[in-house]
C-alpha cells in the first residue's frame, strides 16, 4: 500500500482511494486519517491512499498547492471515501460540504460516505447519500473503509475529466467556433507521425464519433490553450506531470515563465488575444480552409502565411470581438513576425527576421508567448491529459534567449545569428570553423539536443566527414539576404521521427543513425530545391512534412522521395 500525502506529487495509476472529510483546525486536536490507514493496512488494501495532510505537521501551508493537489487526486481516485465525524468546534467540515456537493454530483459510483453516530449536523448529508446511491451509510470507519475497497477494485483502470479543464475547453469552443475547424480534414503536424496515443485525449472525449486523425491539431490547441491557465494558475506540477529526468522544466523556470505572462497580459482582452491566436494559429493546416482560401485564387504551402490572409481577408468572425487596436497588433504579428518554434530550432534563415524589428514591445510579447504555448502543446495528440512533455529545461532556455535577443537586437541581418553563436557555446560546440559551427548547432538545435555527449555526436558525424556534408555545410550558412537561403521546413520533424525510429529498432545510437540517413538526404534536398526554384535571395521554402511522415515509419525509404518546384520560392518533396 502506498500513502500519498498532500505534499507529494500525486502518484497515478492502479486502484486508490482519497480519505476525504475535516481535518483538524488545531494541531492539539488529532486526526482520524492515521487510523483510516493502519486499518486499510489490515484489510489488505493494495493500492493508493490519498491523504489531504502533509506527512509531517511542520504547519507550513500554501493553500493554492493544496487546492490544487486534492483536485488532482479526487479526480484521480478510484474512490473517494467521504468520513466525516464533524464537530462544529474543532472539526467544522466546511471544505467538506463543498466537496461532498461536488463530487457526489460528478461521480456518486465511486463516493462512500460515513460517519460515526455522534457526529453533528449530518441530516442532510444522509438523506442526500441514500436518495443519490439508494445505499445508507456507514457509522463505523473500517465499514466505510471496506465499501471503498470494493469500489476501488472496479473502477481501478478509469480517471474522472476534471471539470476545470472541460471548462476552460467548452468556453473556449463557444467564445471562439473558429477552433471546431480544427476537428476534420487537417494538414496535421508531422512530429511523432504515427505514435498512438495511451490515453482518451479530449478531443476524444467530446467527439467520440470522429475518427482520431481528425482530432490532432485541435488536440495540440486545446493543450496549448490549457498550459496557458496551469502557467496562470500557477500549477507547476501539473504542467510538467509528464516531464521526468534532468532535463525536466525547474519551477524556478516555471515561474519566469508566469512572471512574464502575468506581465505582458494583464487585462482581459490581452489575454483573450493571446487564446484565440492560440485558437487560429494552425487554422491554415484546415483543408476546409485551404479550399476555401483557393477559391480566392490564394495558393501556399506555408500555413502561416494562409492565415494572414485569413485576417487580412475578414473570415475569422470572432476577430471582430476585439478593438481596433488589438486587431492591428494580432495582424503585425501575422505581417512581420517570425515562427519562433523555427526559430529556437535552427530550422529559419537570417532573412526569416527581416521583418521583425517593427514590431511593438506588446506585439513581441504576442509572438513569443503565442509559440512558447504552441510548442509545449506539440504532443497534444499523444497526451493533452498530463500537461507538456515538451517544454522542457532546455526548450524552455532557448525560448527565454530567443526573447531576450529579439528585445534587445538592434540589427536585423544578426538576430539569428547571435542566437545560434550563443547556443554554440552553450551547448560546447568544440570545431571554431564559423560555418562549421553554424552548421552543427542548427541540426542540434533541429533535433533538440542539450546534452553534451548527443552534441559531439552531430559534431563528430559532421566533422570527420567534412568532404561529404560540405554541400550541406553550405546551404546551412546561407543567410537569404546575399544569396537565396533554403529553409527545410519540417526538418526537426524529420530528424526527431528518425531518431525515435531507430531507438525503437534497438539501434545503438539512435541519434547517429538518423544523421547517417537523414544528413545526405537533407542535403541532396537543399541542393535540388535551389536548382529547381530561380529564387537569387530571400527564402525558398521546402516542404518535408511527406517526408517526416516517412522517416517515421521508415528513415531508409527517404530515397524514394524527390523535390517538386511550386514557384520562384516553394518547393515540396514528393514521392518520384
Amino acid at each position: 500500500m502506498i500513502v500519498n500525502y498532500s505534499n507529494e506529487e500525486v502518484k497515478k495509476g492502479g486502484k486508490s482511494i482519497f480519505l476525504a472529510g475535516p481535518t483538524p483546525r488545531d494541531k492539539d486536536v488529532l486526526s482520524w486519517r492515521p487510523e483510516a490507514i493502519k486499518i486499510l493496512e489490515e484489510l489488505g488494501f493494495d493500492g493508493t491512499v490519498y491523504v489531504p495532510e502533509r506527512e509531517f505537521d511542520d504547519r507550513s501551508f500554501d493553500y493554492l498547492k493544496q487546492y490544487w493537489w486534492e483536485r488532482e487526486a479526487l479526480h484521480n481516485a478510484s474512490a473517494i471515501v467521504f468520513w466525516i465525524p464533524r464537530n462544529v468546534k474543532t472539526m467544522p467540515a466546511f471544505t467538506t460540504n463543498a466537496e461532498y456537493g461536488k463530487y457526489t454530483a460528478i461521480n456518486i459510483d465511486k463516493v462512500v460516505y460515513g460517519r460515526p453516530d455522534n457526529s453533528e449536523k449530518n441530516g442532510y448529508f444522509d438523506l442526500d447519500y441514500y436518495v443519490e446511491s439508494e445505499e445508507e451509510y456507514s457509522n463505523t470507519l473500517a465499514d466505510t473503509l471496506k465499501r471503498a475497497m470494493v469500489i476501488a477494485d472496479k473502477r481501478k483502470d478509469m480517471v474522472d475529466l476534471d471539470s476545470y479543464e472541460l471548462n476552460i475547453i467548452k468556453r473556449t469552443m463557444r467564445k471562439y467556433p473558429e477552433v471546431m475547424e480544427l476537428v476534420g480534414e487537417v494538414q496535421f503536424t508531422p512530429e511523432s507521425f504515427g505514435e498512438k496515443s495511451e490515453n482518451t485525449t479530449y478531443g476524444a472525449y467530446l467527439f467520440s464519433n470522429a475518427p482520431k486523425d481528425q482530432l490532432k491539431e485541435f488536440d495540440r490547441t486545446i493543450l496549448s490553450v490549457l498550459l496557458y491557465h496551469y502557467i496562470k494558475d500557477n500549477r507547476y506540477e501539473k504542467f510538467t506531470e509528464l516531464q521526468k529526468g534532468p532535463n525536466k522544466l525547474t519551477e524556478e523556470s516555471f515561474n519566469e515563465i508566469r512572471k512574464f505572462m502575468l506581465e505582458n497580459f494583464d487585462t482581459k482582452e490581452k489575454e483573450d488575444l493571446l487564446i484565440y491566436y492560440m485558437v487560429i494559429n494552425d487554422l491554415g493546416k484546415c483543408v476546409s480552409v485551404i479550399n476555401k482560401l483557393k477559391s480566392f485564387g490564394i495558393e501556399s504551402i506555408d500555413h502561416d502565411e494562409l492565415l494572414t490572409y485569413l485576417v487580412q481577408y475578414n473570415m475569422l468572425p470572432s476577430l471582430n470581438k476585439f478593438s481596433d487596436e488589438y486587431k492591428t497588433n494580432l495582424n503585425n504579428v501575422l505581417e512581420n513576425g517570425i515562427n519562433v518554434g523555427q526559430y529556437i530550432q535552427g530550422e529559419c534563415v537570417d532573412y526569416s527576421l527581416n521583418k521583425v524589428l517593427n514590431l511593438n514591445k506588446f506585439e513581441k510579447s504576442l509572438m513569443m508567448a503565442e509559440a512558447m504555448l504552441d510548442i509545449a502543446g506539440v504532443l497534444g495528440h499523444v497526451n493533452n491529459l498530463n500537461g507538456s512533455a515538451i517544454l522542457n529545461q532546455s526548450t524552455t532556455d532557448n525560448i527565454l534567449l530567443a526573447n531576450e535577443i529579439l528585445a534587445t537586437c538592434q540589427d536585423k541581418t544578426k538576430v539569428f545569428g547571435d542566437f545560434l553563436k550563443i547556443k554554440a557555446d552553450k551547448l560546447g560546440v568544440v570545431n571554431d570553423n564559423p560555418y562549421v559551427r553554424k552548421a552543427v548547432v542548427r541540426i542540434c538545435l533541429m533535433m533538440r539536443l542539450f546534452s553534451k555527449d548527443d552534441v559531439k555526436t552531430v559534431e563528430d558525424e559532421i566533422v570527420n566527414n567534412l568532404e561529404q556534408y560540405k554541400g550541406l555545410i553550405y546551404e546551412l550558412n546561407q543567410t537569404g539576404y546575399d544569396n537565396a537561403a533554403i529553409l527545410p521546413y519540417y526538418a526537426p520533424a524529420l530528424l526527431s521521427n528518425a531518431s525515435k525510429y531507430y531507438g525503437k529498432q534497438g539501434k545503438l545510437n539512435p541519434i547517429k543513425s538518423a544523421l547517417v540517413t537523414c544528413l545526405p538526404f537533407l542535403q541532396n534536398i537543399m541542393r535540388d530545391a535551389r536548382i529547381k526554384t530561380t529564387a537569387n535571395n530571400g527564402i525558398v521554402t521546402v516542404m518535408l512534412r511527406d517526408a517526416a511522415m516517412v522517416a517515421a515509419e521508415n528513415p531508409e525509404n527517404l530515397n524514394s522521395l524527390e523535390v517538386d518546384a511550386l514557384n520562384d520560392h516553394e518547393a515540396v518533396v514528393k514521392n518520384r
